[in-house]
């Protein structure tokens, strides 16, 4: 990974409640047209957070890590749902 960099501006809100992410904000984060943002506020604080697109695959495979199945686990399982089907 590459040195994490701090970035901090200034933006107004809009009529609307619009606000304009700095570009190189947008730059450093990576923040493309249609990505999604998370928006979370508290008495205190705003935190804006980009919400990583995941194929198919890549949301199988985080559930197979998080659910504690090894590899050879989740192919036992697959193998045993073909069988019965």
């Amino acid at each position: 990974m590459g040195e994490e960099r701090f970035v901090s501006k200034i933006v107004k809100v809009g009529q609307r409640g619009q606000i304009v992410i700095p570009g190189a904000i947008r730059r450093i984060e990576r923040i493309r047209p249609k990505d999604s943002l998370m928006v979370t506020g508290t008495a205190t604080a705003i935190t804006i957070k980009k919400i990583e697109r995941k194929s198919p695959e890549e949301h199988v495979f985080e559930f197979i890590e998080n659910s504690g199945l090894s590899m050879k686990d989740w192919k036992d399982i697959q193998a045993e749902r073909d069988r019965e089907r």
